[in-house]
């Protein structure tokens, strides 16, 4: 039950991947337009090939630009896309794709989407039946017009609209990770608007579950204020859906939907607990609440027409005789029994991690890597870090025993010593043998054995274990000064 666990613990800030993420989104979808053109197909691989290495690509685009990096020595970047990504860094437009948005509609590439709808087909729906977005295709095959389009037909018409149900009911997640990136970049926009007093985010990112659909902004503000504005106008704004005097809905070009509410600062609290969910918890709550006389929504606690809490989620809760539950465990699943009990899990908080796990990419510079998140831990009082090296998995060789490489490369002099200058650090090496635990150098151990020994258990296990042949460690650092090695075993 560790709410660490849920958050990213990575020693440069995760928006630096927000550069990242708009150059690969801009270029997915320049490669969507193309494609609908019938345009070359290998200009249109480069785009989507592009895209695909630099979402995932663990260096800062805009650190890079900012650097006067080569851009080109980046995988499946020539001097046109590297222009191009310079340029969409610097300015936050990329004019090839202003260009194809003259003659097509942004909204295009969700039609793309839609199984059984290719590029020639979304051409020919978007000039005979002037289908701009997903709710256009919907109409349009509800009266029956699609099997009327040549190379369409009854059955096609009726595929698009199961296929229709599916994303429009569903819609799209991404990653925790990665709406952080976003969530991060938006939230510190939004404290910064004019008027505004305070500022989080709601919802299954609050909850710090596995992927978010959606992100939920709760904003108490000033009668005036610059939160509607400071959203809308945000650089990664791709479509404006609703925009009013307390609410606003946007989609990013990542696809990502973003929904801001303003509301009092009585209410405050009960909002929060309700756009926070889940629902199941809701219910829950509010089932409490009508036992005691009570009402409870997102304007607040009221019994009959006043209003006897709602300012903060902690009245929302004690409201109904429940100390405060934690976002995370708000699921439904025996939250609630524990709270009445007194038994509520104690989670884990950041500044409790006596450690870090980092992984160094194929590609990154380790020192550097090494480097910077040696400071981190050592700003954040962490003990000890471990450093993981991305290997492709076609460069690393099996030996007898063992699918790591062999034996590991020194890192750069700044780093390859067995302590590092003027730190309380030391830098061991080891690799990652079938059993996952780590073997380390004779001068390491203890007369019981190795003087660190790393397990992985549960899903954590299954996914090393999948990725047994592409990783291995390359150092480990733990401070040494000051405690013995037995004495300073890390529990993370």
């Amino acid at each position: 039950m560790a709410r660490a666990a849920a958050k990213s613990h990575v020693p440069a800030d995760s928006s630096d991947r927000a550069a990242n993420l708009r150059v690969a989104a801009v270029f997915g979808e320049i490669a969507d337009l193309l494609e609908v053109e019938g345009q070359n197909p290998f200009r249109i691989r480069a785009y989507r090939n592009a895209a695909h290495e630099l979402g995932g690509l663990g260096r800062d685009l805009a650190a890079m630009v900012a650097a006067g990096d080569d851009l080109t020595e980046l995988p499946g970047v020539g001097d046109d896309l590297a222009g191009k990504i310079a340029e969409i860094v610097d300015t936050g437009r990329c004019a090839a794709l202003d260009e194809l948005h003259r003659a097509w509609p942004p909204t295009i590439h969700d039609v793309l989407r839609v199984p059984g709808v290719g590029p020639r087909r979304a051409r020919t729906l978007f000039e005979r039946l002037a289908v701009r977005t997903l709710a256009d295709l919907r109409a349009a095959a509800e009266q029956r017009k699609i099997r009327e389009l040549p190379g369409f037909g009854a059955t096609s018409e009726r595929n698009i609209l199961d296929a229709l149900a599916g994303l429009l009911g569903t819609g799209r997640r991404l990653p925790l990770s990665d709406a952080r990136v976003h969530g991060e970049r938006l939230l510190a926009r939004l404290r910064a608007a004019p008027g505004v007093i305070e500022a989080v985010i709601a919802g299954s990112y609050r909850r710090a579950l596995a992927t978010v659909g959606d992100l939920d902004f709760l904003v108490t503000a000033r009668s005036h204020n610059g939160a509607i504005a400071a959203l809308v106008g945000a650089p990664d704004v791709a479509h404006v859906l609703a925009e009013g005097p307390t609410r606003a809905t946007v989609v990013l070009r990542s696809g990502l939907q973003v929904d801001l509410r303003v509301v009092g600062r009585d209410s405050f609290g009960a909002a929060l607990h309700y756009f926070t969910g889940s629902k199941a918890h809701n219910i829950a709550v509010r089932r409490l609440g009508v036992a005691r006389g009570l009402k409870i929504n997102e304007y607040g606690v009221f019994r009959a027409e006043r209003r006897v809490a709602g300012r903060t989620e902690a009245s929302v809760f004690a409201a109904v005789d429940l100390p405060f539950i934690p976002p995370e465990l708000r699921e439904n699943r025996g939250e609630i029994a524990a709270a009445r009990a007194g038994a509520l899990p104690r989670l884990i908080e950041t500044e409790q991690l006596r450690g870090d796990l980092v992984l160094v990419e194929a590609g990154d510079e380790p020192s550097a890597v090494v480097a910077a998140a040696a400071a981190a831990a050592r700003a954040r009082g962490q003990q000890y870090l471990l450093i993981v090296h991305e290997v492709p998995a076609a460069r690393a060789p099996a030996s007898a025993g063992t699918r790591a490489c062999g034996p590991p490369r020194p890192p750069a002099p700044s780093t390859s010593s067995r302590r590092c200058r003027g730190s309380s650090w030391t830098f061991l090496k080891g690799h990652v043998p079938k059993r996952m635990s780590i073997s380390w150098p004779p001068a390491c151990r203890t007369p019981r054995g190795p003087a660190r020994t790393l397990r992985c258990c549960g899903s954590s296990a299954g996914r090393a274990r999948s990725r047994r042949r592409a990783t291995r460690p390359r150092w480990c650092a733990w401070p040494s000064a000051g405690r013995s090695r037995s004495s300073a075993t890390p529990r993370a």
